[in-house]
């Protein structure tokens, strides 16, 4: 039967017989509190609103002055100063001052030990003040626990909703001795994370998070200290990687923050295939070994202004002097010859526009500058023939099929 009861208050229950005294949990599963092996009177402690008595025909009925702490009304009780070894118990307040040992215990208030060792059995729902408390099954803490000193744990420790730590989280290896340290770090509601340390105590490197520019920041702690990272499988990028320098060995990469298009570099490189969308600035000499093929080529300096090679014909421009020049050497000693085609192809061709100007005694005319400035040669003509030109060429000589001389129209012999 069930008789509603106040939670830490005394009761004496009057069987008529063999009886039990039962609470339900949370989950509803029973927790026997009283066992009565013949009819008598015993006293228990309600640890809930209600309990549930398996004589029918007890009598229930609340003391204010109960019997000492693990006995009963009839004999067989056992006195105080001495040691107890319950199956059950239920009790509002446990003041244990020499050893307990329970296989359950159900506290609805405090447990005060202040003998060495208390051992419980499997289920503890009360706060528990202790000197030491050793679980040797299985332990269910509802309310959680409250540690004032260290919690060791010598075996594997399984935290399924995950473990809250408001301090320095420390790592021992198998001897017991310190071996590494993980700190939190707190700076701003956007930007937090953690910090390694190792065994000696001393943090090395510090991994943040920015939520707001989302971006994670990695920072050696140790003055002079550096990544080494060993060989490993190829990384896939996806989005963009940001970085000051690069070291490779004694050589490396920097950012120009002066020119943000510029890298420095230091040291000597050799690169494969390469494709430079957004082109190369060198300050330094270009070494090419193998063929060098380009789509587009274009020279600077100082006297030579532009050089454009593209689609296969090639730009010349100087915005000073527009002078190209071929020098064997810095001096001038050693003479340059030009080759234009093969003796075996397509006969080559050198195409010279007319200048706007008098031709000086080191230029080279085309063919129409020649004629203009030289006497030309025509010995095709018969007598007929040249006496029937409407205009006669000044700069021409002709020479009839007669033999007759003329320059033009005047006649030489």
């Amino acid at each position: 039967m069930r008789i509603d009861t106040v939670k830490g208050c005394s009761y004496v229950v009057t069987c008529t017989g063999a009886c039990t005294v039962q609470v339900l949990r949370a989950d509803a599963s029973p927790i026997t509190i009283l066992e009565a092996a013949k009819a008598g009177q015993y006293v228990f402690v309600a640890p809930t609103d209600a309990v549930e008595v398996s004589d029918e025909h007890a009598l229930v009925t609340q003391t204010f002055k109960a019997a000492s702490l693990g006995s009963s009304a009839q004999g067989g009780g056992i006195g105080n100063g001495e040691n107890a070894t319950l199956n059950s118990l239920s009790a509002a307040t446990v003041d244990c001052s020499g050893t307990a040992t329970f296989r359950e215990l159900i506290v609805s208030g405090g447990l005060t030990a202040t003998g060495n060792t208390t051992t419980l059995g499997n289920v503890i729902t009360a706060n528990i003040s202790v000197q030491r408390v050793d679980v040797a099954g299985p332990a269910s803490f509802d309310y959680g626990v409250t540690l004032a000193q260290s919690l060791m744990v010598d075996g594997h420790t399984t935290l399924k909703g995950g473990l809250g730590i408001g301090g320095t989280v420390l790592f021992y290896d198998s001897y017991g001795v310190q071996s590494a340290q993980i700190t939190g770090v707190y700076d701003s509601p956007d930007e937090s994370g953690v910090v390694l340390g190792n065994g000696g105590g001393v943090d090395f490197l510090r991994i943040k998070y920015n939520s707001a520019s989302k971006y994670i920041d990695i920072h050696t702690l140790i003055p002079g200290s550096s990544f080494n990272l060993p060989v490993l499988a190829s990384i896939s990028v996806n989005g963009s990687c940001s970085a000051n320098s690069f070291q490779f060995g004694p050589n490396s990469l920097s950012y120009d923050s002066s020119n943000p298009t510029r890298v420095v570099t230091s040291g000597s490189w050799q690169f494969g295939a390469a494709a430079f969308a957004g082109g190369v600035t060198m300050s330094q000499s270009l070494n090419v070994a193998g063929l060098a093929t380009m789509y587009r080529c274009a020279v600077y300096d100082e006297a030579y202004s532009l050089m454009s090679v593209q689609t296969g014909e090639a730009v010349w421009q100087n915005k000073s002097s527009g002078t190209f020049s071929l020098r064997g050497d810095d001096d001038g000693l050693m003479g340059v010859t030009l080759t234009i085609g093969r003796n075996d192809r397509e006969a080559a061709r050198v195409i010279k526009q007319n200048q706007n100007g008098v031709l000086s005694h080191t230029d080279v005319p085309n063919v129409a500058e020649g004629d203009a400035r030289w006497v030309k040669f025509n010995n095709t003509l018969t007598d007929a023939q040249f006496d029937a030109l409407a205009v006669k060429d000044q700069t021409t000589l002709y020479i009839t099929d007669t033999g007759k001389i003329y320059l033009g129209s005047y006649s030489l012999n």
